[in-house]
Parts: C-alpha cells; structure tokens; sequence
C-alpha cells in the first residue's frame, strides 16, 4: 500500500511512521511522500535527513482554499497514493477535497475522541483532570473530528503530573498508534466501505500504555 503522508509542524509522527516502516511493522505499507504546508517546518527537515521524497504546498501563496487545495490534490495524485496519513496536518480539508482525492484520509487526535475534539486536546483533557485520555486514529470525513474511530491508545494521567509530563507520554503512545493504524488498514483489518467502517472480528481497536 502507498502512503502519502501530510504534516505542518515537528514531524515526529511522520518519523516514527517512517522508522516503523523500516522495522517491517507497517504490513506492507510505504510512505511514498510527504507534503508540507509551511516552509522549513521539522516534518520537511526530516523528510530530507530520512531520505523520503517530499513537496511543499504554502498555503499562503494561494488566493483561496480551493486553489491551495487543488495544488495539493495534484501532488498526491501524482504520487499514486492508497492512503493519505495527517501527521499534525494543521489545516481543515474541505468536504470538495475528500471527494476529488478518492482515497481514504486517516487523522491522528490527541485525545479519546468523542472527548476533546478541536486543536488542544491534550490541554483541555489535562486542565479537566480527567484520569486517562489518550488518542485517536480516525477516518476523516467533512465534520472535525468526526469521522469513524479505527484505533485509540490509553494515556494516563497521574495526580503528580505536569503537562510536560503528560503530554510527552501521549506523543510517544501517538508514535505507537500511528503506525498500528496504517499497518491495520494495509493488512485489510480496518476498511471503509459505502455501508461505514469494517472491523475484522479478531481485531483490537485499543493499545494500552504501559506506563
């Protein structure tokens, strides 16, 4: 399965996608690009050290948001991808763009969604005190955050805790649930068909955190 990958900022979930794949964890799956919507950002950096072909798609040299995004739709087609991954793509994909890719789209939120959707969840699960949260792994549909759920990790959080602390332990069940979900899909244990998302029966849709 070819994998496209898009990401704005740091890009350590794109590595750890990467480094998986490497360690023959992602069944079969490959990520074939990544695509940045900011200049310089880490994620593009680290697509030049890895080694993996990339593109850069500014979203603010576009007048609108049909043109940024028929740019981008154009680079992903030519990359013959099966999946698209956003790995801390910070920008909202229109309802025109998830039809004219005709691939599924999997995002990645930190938090246990339904709870906590948006662009903070690991600040708003911390400042709830709630005792767990965790991420999601979504297929992406038109509504934020909405799409069907495909896997989430659990993601305590301890009385002593700081949001460092916390959050740091959610990036590294991000880096475990991430490429878990890709290796699903490829391996055809999570599907998205006309009638909604197919589960095989063996299948576990949770990884519990260690820590």
């Amino acid at each position: 399965m070819r994998v496209a990958c898009l990401a704005s900022g740091r890009g350590s979930n794109f590595e750890a996608l990467i480094q998986a794949q490497r360690r023959g964890e992602t069944a079969g799956a490959t990520v074939v690009t990544l695509g940045v919507n900011r200049p310089g950002c880490g994620a593009y950096q680290r697509a030049q050290k890895l080694g993996v072909p990339s593109f850069l798609v500014d979203h603010q040299e576009f007048d609108s948001k049909a043109a940024f995004e028929a740019m981008l739709c154009e680079h992903l087609k030519a990359s013959e991808a099966e999946l698209i991954v956003l790995a801390g793509f910070m920008r909202i994909l229109s309802d025109h763009f998830l039809r004219e890719i005709r691939v599924p789209v999997v995002n990645l939120h930190p938090a246990l969604l339904p709870a906590f959707p948006g662009l903070h969840g690991i600040e708003e699960a911390f400042r709830a005190g709630v005792r767990l949260s965790g991420c999601t792994t979504h297929f992406v549909t038109e509504t934020v955050d909405d799409g069907p759920i495909l896997m989430q990790g659990l993601v305590p959080i301890f009385s002593e805790d700081r949001l460092d602390d916390f959050r740091d332990r959610m990036h590294a069940m991000e880096h475990r649930i991430l490429p878990a979900t890709v290796a699903a899909i490829a391996r055809g244990d999570l599907a998205w068909s006309k009638e909604g998302l197919v589960s095989k029966p063996h299948f576990k849709p949770y990884l519990l955190t260690a820590d």
